[in-house]
């Protein structure tokens, strides 16, 4: 509906819990957390995505073991269940990290496998979609955001891709969905020049720009600076487009504006 979905880990209050808000007053509404939703209880809510059918789709951890799981919310009750995880769902082993929905497809990010996989919204069973052990090209280090820009394929954001001797970390890599196949889009080697990568931890496509928007985290109150740049999905030139100081984000939204065309 236009609003916007956050997750709160709770580090302060013990008190995980998903909340919306309201992007016009700023008004935060609980979506499922302590009080509000059956089913297991978050323990560290991290990625957040709107699945196929409506549902807020969350990374987690299982209580006591730590376990990498990605839940299921009820955006009308709250109500939480385990889509795939330990004991739920086959396929490789998942390591969830950050959870995407292009297409109607869900995919999930593996930091540890440094793999991509898809998550069947049925049966919760994740398919290898690229990593080491399908797809040609650079090598995932550490893949920790989705996005796409086109039929047919993912552009995923590596933290940690390098670029060669003396030159910060982080790229975005292409994946073609029929081969998992990986090519550069970019990184502080290619192109040259512009601004650079330093471990970034969000992307998003502008589609009005044929753009992505990149979130590099800022450190409160010292440097660095938190950086936002913009990178061209053709020429994979880097520039910025914003910088600020005193925030750790680590999350982009890109929220489209409606536009009222003028009257003939």
């Amino acid at each position: 509906g236009g609003d916007i979905v956050v997750t709160d880990q709770g580090f302060a209050t013990g008190i995980p819990q998903v909340v919306q808000v309201d992007p016009g007053t700023g008004n935060r509404t609980l979506i499922s957390g302590a009080g509000r939703g059956t089913g297991p209880a978050l323990v560290m809510p991290n990625s957040v995505a709107v699945g196929p059918g409506g549902d807020i789709l969350v990374t987690d951890i299982a209580p006591v073991t730590g376990n990498p799981r990605l839940l299921r919310i009820n955006p009308a009750t709250g109500n939480r269940s385990v889509l795939t995880g330990v004991g739920v769902g086959g396929g490789p082993a998942v390591n969830v990290a950050a959870v995407g929905v292009e297409g109607g497809i869900i995919y999930v990010t593996d930091v540890v496998g440094n793999q991509i996989m898809s998550v069947d919204p049925a049966t919760g069973n994740r398919t290898l979609v690229s990593g080491p052990a399908l797809g040609a090209g650079a090598p995932f280090v550490s893949p920790v955001s989705i996005t796409s820009d086109r039929p047919g394929s993912i552009v995923v954001l590596d933290a940690e891709q390098p670029a060669g001797p003396g030159l910060g970390l982080g790229g975005l890599v292409r994946v073609d969905l029929a081969t998992g196949n990986r090519s550069l889009i970019s990184n502080n080697a290619r192109p040259t020049g512009g601004q650079q990568f330093d471990t970034p931890i969000d992307v998003q496509y502008n589609a009005c720009e044929n753009a992505f928007y990149v979130l590099q985290t800022g450190f409160s109150p010292a440097a660095p600076d938190g950086r936002v740049l913009k990178v061209d999905a053709v020429s994979g030139v880097r520039s910025l487009f914003a910088s600020y100081t005193g925030a750790e984000n680590y999350a982009l939204l890109l929220r489209p504006i409606v536009v009222t065309p003028p009257v003939p």
